[in-house]
């Protein structure tokens, strides 16, 4: 029951930080749009700022990225944990099955 609890209690956390990491990509990606613009009428000092700046935005969104794939791979353990958890709980309940040996299809003991 108390990793059910904080399976989903991760859940949220990990949509949140999904959500920000595209939020993250999104505004790099915007700010580095208006500095290209701006370097065409400009010199060459300018076209060097924003080809930094953009590097500097890929980086970002790729670290961004991994931590979202990070976070959701461990999420997803957790869950695997959860559920397999679960399923052991469940099987201690059931009933013990017969112990009688398979038959084939005409009815006969098989080995």
């Amino acid at each position: 029951m108390i990793k059910t609890e904080l399976f989903l209690r991760t859940i949220p956390a990990v949509l949140v930080m999904s959500a920000a990491a595209y939020g993250l990509t999104a505004h790099a990606q915007t700010q580095s749009g208006t500095n290209e613009r701006a370097s065409t009428s400009s010199g060459n000092g300018v076209v060097q700022k924003v080809e930094k700046t953009t590097k500097k935005a890929v980086n970002a969104t790729e670290r961004t990225a991994k931590k979202v794939g990070r976070a959701t791979s461990k999420t997803a353990s957790r869950a695997a944990g959860a559920v397999r958890h679960t399923g052991e709980k469940i099987g201690k309940k059931l009933p013990k099955g017969n112990a009688t040996r398979p038959v084939d299809e005409q009815g006969r003991p098989g080995n």
